[in-house]
């Protein structure tokens, strides 16, 4: 008796294990909900998380490090374009937005991807920063931002934050590389 309880018990843990947790790991689903948490579930991360985008762009415009900052986790690791090194910790993050901010006014953000799984988020799309108002299109900044978020009791906060500038455009001539890009086959010769 005692083989056949030590032989079952591990199957039995193995089972628990294995399915058990499926279901935990989205807070409140379950397996055989047919997909309906899930969708409901990024539905609302998605609402939450888009507040506090919407609130990082407005504390941006109105030139308020303090809210900007108050976004961020205490251990949170910001990745300025342009800047060789990042700023860790929210008082680095709220130093290095204050630096940037004189530089970068009008900003515009779009959307791009979203995704969420248990206290994770991210949040990625395309900005437009100003950087002379009078200048057109020449005096911006443009690129991709990436938000990773993280869910504590403050609710959701921002824990990475990485930009990446778009490139410069170029106006010399493409080079032999770039030329190569075409991979259509020349013409048969008769």
């Amino acid at each position: 008796m005692r083989f056949l309880a030590r032989a079952i018990a591990p199957a039995l843990l193995l089972a628990a294990c294995v399915c058990g947790p499926a279901a935990a790991q989205i807070p409140g689903g379950s397996p055989s909900d047919g997909g309906g948490f899930r969708r409901s579930y990024l539905a609302e991360a998605y609402r939450a998380v888009d507040v506090v985008v919407v609130m990082w762009e407005s504390a941006w415009l109105s030139s308020d490090t303090h809210t900007l900052a108050a976004l961020y986790t205490d251990d949170a690791v910001y990745f300025p374009a342009n800047a060789r090194v990042s700023a860790s910790g929210r008082g680095a993050v709220e130093r290095a937005l204050a630096g940037l901010l004189p530089s970068r006014k009008d900003l515009e953000m779009k959307m791009v991807d979203f995704s969420a799984s248990g206290d994770m988020a991210y949040y990625a799309g395309h900005y437009v920063f100003k950087t002379d108002p009078d200048a057109g299109p020449v005096g911006a900044e443009t690129g991709t931002f990436v938000l990773i978020l993280q869910h504590s009791p403050r609710g959701w906060r921002i824990r990475s934050h990485v930009e990446k500038p778009d490139p410069a455009p170029s106006s010399a001539p493409p080079t032999a590389a770039a030329a190569q890009v075409d991979s259509t086959p020349p013409a048969p010769r008769s």
